[in-house]
């Protein structure tokens, strides 16, 4: 739902964009279009708002692989010792 693949030829459905961006869909009679001009800088700005996320995330997740390795660290030292 939302893409249109024909031909290898990518679109969206006006009626899809209609409903979060109105201001992107103009109606022509029977038919309705989608200004892609507009559609294609708020696509660039949610792609750089997810890499920021995306960045955010692989931070944390570096974090918990240094925190588990710390761990695994003391677990085998006690291990090793008896303790």
């Amino acid at each position: 739902s939302g893409m249109c693949i024909r031909d290898r030829e990518y679109g969206v459905l006006a009626q899809e964009v209609e409903k979060v961006f109105p201001n992107l869909v103009s109606k022509h009679g029977k038919y309705k279009t989608v200004n892609y001009a507009g559609l294609t800088s708020v696509m660039v700005n949610a792609m750089n708002e997810l890499e920021v996320k995306l960045q955010a995330q692989r931070r944390v997740l570096d974090e918990n692989d240094r925190l588990i390795q710390e761990l695994e660290a003391m677990l085998e030292e006690r291990w090793m010792f008896g303790l």
